[in-house]
């Protein structure tokens, strides 16, 4: 299976997911921070203190079948709410972040990386928005079990290997300590 996956011959089907995963990225992470919920992120906390609220409400976590796991409901309460001000940062950034390096197929494999850590987080949390988040899941996993083949069409595939020649040529005796006389006692 992992093989069919990774045949390059797949590319075009992993750049739609791409797109489509990206796009749904960008458009979260540019509403976020330059569109109609901007004023309950960037410039408070608002937006991600009500989410991470009603995420680790009794209401939501009660039951047994509850939308948020009770273990998850007591991290969100006693871990997460008390970072409020960074996630109301760190989570448009991620978003627009992902994005665009899904778009560009650039560092694609982290990009899905982050992709689909945000999605658990957030399906985790409650929030399937609309059915998409399960399947910007899955799409990020196949993302990443597809591996190079998911940026044939992408920068990746110009911009790695000249990564890593630059990494394996690179001068190693200028990151050296000096080595320092040490007086005996």
């Amino acid at each position: 299976m992992n093989a069919i996956l990774r045949d390059p011959r797949l590319g075009l089907v992993w750049l739609a997911a791409r797109l489509w995963v990206g796009w749904e990225f960008l458009d979260a992470g540019w509403q976020k921070t330059f569109g109609g919920e901007s004023s309950s992120w960037w410039g408070s906390t608002s937006g991600v203190h009500g989410f991470l609220s009603f995420s680790g409400s009794p209401a939501s976590t009660a039951g047994a079948h509850a939308a948020v796991p009770q273990w998850y409901g007591a991290l969100i309460n006693h871990v997460l709410i008390h970072a409020d001000r960074f996630f109301a940062i760190a989570i448009p950034l991620g978003e627009l972040l992902v994005g665009v390096g899904l778009i560009l197929g650039l560092f694609t494999m982290a990009s899905a990386f982050f992709g689909v850590l945000m999605n658990l987080s957030y399906m985790l949390a409650g929030s399937t928005g609309g059915g998409l988040n399960p399947e910007m899941f899955g799409l990020g996993l196949l993302l990443m079990f597809a591996g190079s083949a998911a940026y044939v069409y992408g920068i990746d595939r110009f911009a790695l290997p000249r990564l890593k020649d630059a990494l394996r040529h690179r001068d190693h005796t200028a990151i050296r300590p000096a080595r320092i006389a040490l007086p005996h006692s």
